[in-house]
Order: structure tokens, then C-alpha cells, then sequence
């Protein structure tokens, strides 16, 4: 259910935060109205951790859902956790150290602060490097699906015309190549190398060629250049794999 840009369970979010925030207000009023009037000071800065902890937990719980699509559930909840956890005991030290001294009150708040800002970059660090690798792994699987796919294609047509045909040369070849290529690396895992990654183009693009020339009238003419182009694909896929051991 939306309404407006809102869906109903963030608008229930913002309203339970506003809720838990007038909640604190209120208890800060009354613990520390008498100590406002003797160190409005320190009532001050007191009121600012408080506020910048409600709002720092607020955002986190309020966006939530960004997170997890941009980060993953792990690592959202991560940054939530850390978040409630930096605004507990922040307060929870701003009421045992405030009848200190304020410099060294400042001091401690603002390490804290930086404390947490250096624990979000790490694991915003350690979110994206795994959304990198996610991305990555599922590059690898949809260029091993798409070679793998076509390897099928042309071995289905050759097996509808051997029976017909004298193709033993081009089956040699076809099978010397899908051996090879089953024993490689597997195809868009080098992402890097733009030697690799051309190469690979290359082989997909002669394996679209061999399929396109696999679904004509076979000529004696036509399969010695199906032949050549299944030989330089196997050349092509053993100079990959020459550039991967580099």
C-alpha cells in the first residue's frame, strides 16, 4: 500500500521514531530540568549528543530499506546496529561524564563520533567489495551460460547432419574445441585483462558465425571454412589461457 512516495511501512517507521524521540525528550526534561538551570552548558551539549543519536538511529531505521538494496541484508543491518549501538552509548557516557570537565566531555564525544564514522566506512567498504564480487560472479555465469548454450546449439545441428554429411573433419575439430574450452577457465572470470576479455569476444562472435554457417545448405566449400573457423576459435581459446597463466 502507498500513499504519496511513501509506502505504509515507512511512514510507520518514521512515525514510531518520532514517537520514541518525543519519548526521550520528555524523559530528558524531567531528569535534567533543575540541572538546565544550574549548567545550561552542559544541559546543551547534553541535549545535542541526544538529538544527534535519535537521529543518526532514526535515519538508519527510517531508510532501511535503501540499505538493504544497496547493501545487502548483512551489512544494512550492520550499519543499523552499529548506529542504535553509537546513540546508546553516547548518551549512556554524556550522563556519567557531563559533571566533568566540558573540554575533555567534547573530546570523548567527538572521538566516539569519529569512531563511528570510521566503523561505517569499513563495512560500507566490505559491502561494496562483496557486491563487486556478486556482480562479477554473475558476469562469469552468463558468459559461461551463453558459450556453453551455443557449444549445444552447433552440436545439436552437426549431430542432425553427420548422418547425412561428411563432416568427421569439422566434428574433430568442434570436439577438440569444446574439450578445450571445458577445461579453461571459465569464460568472463578475468575482468581485468583487456587482452583476455577481447579474446573471449572473439570466440563468442566465430561461435555465432559457425552457427549461422552450421544452418546453411553444407557445401563442400562451406564446411572447410566452418573447419577454419573452429580451428582458429581453438587457437584463439589456447592463446586465452596462455594470457591467464601471466
Amino acid at each position: 500500500m502507498n500513499i504519496g512516495e511513501f509506502t505504509l511501512s515507512k511512514l510507520l517507521k518514521v512515525i514510531s521514531c518520532l514517537v520514541v524521540d518525543v519519548a526521550f525528550i520528555i524523559l530528558f526534561i524531567h531528569f535534567f530540568a533543575l540541572f538546565s538551570i544550574v549548567e545550561p552548558v552542559k544541559s546543551v551539549l547534553m541535549l545535542f549528543v541526544l538529538m544527534l543519536g535519535l537521529i543518526i538511529s532514526n535515519a538508519a531505521i527510517i531508510f532501511s530499506d535503501f540499505l538493504y538494496k544497496r547493501y545487502g541484508v548483512v551489512h544494512a543491518v550492520s550499519l543499523m546496529v552499529v548506529s542504535i549501538v553509537y546513540a546508546f552509548i553516547a548518551n549512556t557516557l554524556s550522563i556519567i561524564f557531563i559533571s566533568g570537565n566540558v573540554t575533555g566531555y567534547v573530546v570523548g564525544q567527538l572521538l566516539l563520533f569519529a569512531l563511528l564514522l570510521i566503523l561505517y566506512s569499513i563495512l560500507i567498504s566490505f559491502a561494496q567489495k562483496t557486491l563487486k564480487e556478486s556482480s562479477n560472479e554473475a558476469m562469469e555465469q552468463m558468459a559461461n551460460h551463453s558459450i556453453m548454450l551455443q557449444l549445444m546449439e552447433i552440436e545439436a545441428v552437426l549431430a542432425e547432419k553427420e548422418s547425412s554429411e561428411d563432416l568427421s573433419a569439422v566434428v574433430s575439430s568442434f570436439h577438440a574445441l569444446k574439450e578445450r574450452i571445458h577445461a579453461s577457465t571459465p569464460f568472463g572470470r578475468v575482468l581485468g585483462n583487456t587482452k583476455i576479455v577481447e579474446i573471449e569476444n572473439r570466440v563468442q562472435s566465430n561461435l555465432e558465425y559457425i552457427q549461422y554457417q552450421m544452418k546453411l545448405v553444407f557445401t563442400e566449400i562451406n564446411s572447410i571454412d566452418i573447419k577454419k573457423m573452429l580451428d582458429e576459435t581453438l587457437r584463439l581459446v589456447k592463446n586465452r589461457e596462455a594470457l591467464n597463466v601471466r
